[in-house]
């Protein structure tokens, strides 16, 4: 009996982490096609400890030797202001549709009459739990969430141009080698 619910709690938290990681990467990837949308591009975008680097002379994806204090990072060089506040929503709204796809897909296997693993019904569940907790706590205006940035963006011109300069310097970080530097908090 105790090693049923051992090897279930096991499984559980292996689902919860592959969902917090999926989750995490579809709101980084959520602000870089905001970016996208208005003529931005990517400098870097880290999960966890896994750094995906934009441009091409740098090389595709490395192991990050520190860790950060928040789950994923995302920067991208825009072109305005636009751009910017177009990028913070991006992620809370990739996180709503990944919720949405997630809880839609259970609903048509389970109307196809499909029979579904265990495994993968977990998943769908937490993945659908794990993607609406990110985004609705993004959209909290506290101070960091995107939500906040999004509203500081519209309405501080000096945060703004703050923001934008901030997002230059990672690029001379970036070409200058200086990879660990970028995308920590």
């Amino acid at each position: 009996m105790y090693n049923k619910l051992f090897l279930l709690g096991l499984r559980c938290i292996v689902m919860l982490s592959i969902s917090y990681f999926l989750s995490a990467l579809v709101h980084e990837f959520g602000h870089l096609l905001g970016a996208a949308k208005q003529g931005g591009f990517l400098l870097v975008l880290r999960v966890g400890r896994l750094i995906f680097p934009g441009g091409k002379n740098r090389p595709w994806l490395w192991k990050g030797r520190k860790v950060s204090v928040s789950p994923g990072c995302c920067v991208v060089l825009c072109s305005g202001r636009e751009g910017y506040i177009e990028a913070a929503a991006g992620g809370s709204r990739a996180n709503l549709y990944l919720s949405m796809a997630s809880v839609c897909s259970g609903l048509f296997l389970s109307a196809a009459k499909i029979p579904m693993n265990q495994n993968i019904f977990l998943l769908q569940g937490l993945l659908a739990a794990v993607s609406l907790f990110i985004s609705l706590v993004n959209f909290l205006p506290i101070e960091g969430s995107d939500e906040a940035v999004k509203r500081r963006l519209k309405k501080d011109e000096g945060y703004a141009e703050k923001f934008r300069i901030q997002q230059e310097k990672c690029l001379v970080l970036l070409e200058n080698g200086l990879w660990e530097e970028v995308c920590l908090d």
